[in-house]
């Protein structure tokens, strides 16, 4: 994902594409949807910078009467080099 003007330039599936950014304390939060041709996607990306780095990403897809699901959380960690 790019982040530009605190909003989102793109997202894994587009429908972050111009999201706005929010912030709470150490934590950035970007919600969208998008709707084309009986395809809904959902993304909703959720990253906390205060030490290490957590990040949240949910993606939802809904078409032909079919719903899928991804979650992915993680943590980036700096290491000396």
């Amino acid at each position: 994902m790019n982040i530009a003007s605190n909003k989102a330039e793109s997202g894994q599936l587009g429908a972050l594409v111009n999201a706005q950014i929010l912030k709470s304390g150490s934590e950035y939060s970007a919600y969208g949807e998008s709707n084309e041709e009986g395809l809904s996607v959902k993304e909703y990306i959720k990253f906390t910078v205060s030490g290490n780095i957590t990040i949240t990403y949910i993606v939802a897809v809904s078409a032909n009467g079919q719903n899928y699901k991804l979650t992915y959380e993680g943590t980036l960690s700096k290491s000396a080099s």
